[in-house]
């Protein structure tokens, strides 16, 4: 069991470092809570938010969610700020490279209709 633990520990942290770093290069103004320990990341998202509003952050949601990434929106938790995101790292790999690039899709769609909404 140690070994068990050791390993997932470890594979953990592999997962954390790697999904932090590419969320951080999808866009630098996106801050990454400091985690210790669990299987989430806690990601504020509010520089990209056109508004900084519960209501915007679920327009935000909904984008990244039409793109297939489904984040758990801050304001479902109980979040007194918006513009707050939780993220699962702990599933497969080739599942979190599949997550990421969906989400910088979905981030760029969101981005793009905001550039719109302004034009207009």
């Amino acid at each position: 069991i140690a070994s068990y633990i050791k390993l997932n520990r470890s594979r953990l942290t592999q997962q954390y470092a790697k999904v932090k770093k590419t969320i951080e290069d999808i866009d630098n103004r996106i801050y990454i809570r400091p985690a210790k320990a669990g299987f989430f990341i806690w990601a504020d998202f509010r520089s990209l938010l056109h508004e900084v509003t519960f209501e915007e952050e679920v327009r935000l949601f909904q984008v990244i969610f039409e793109h297939g990434v489904y984040l758990l929106s801050g304001c479902f938790l109980g979040c007194v700020q918006p513009g707050w995101f939780r993220i699962i790292f702990s599933v497969k790999e080739k599942w979190i490279e599949e997550i990421l690039k969906r989400l910088k899709k979905g981030l760029d769609a969101y981005r793009n209709s905001t550039i719109l909404s302004n034009e207009s």
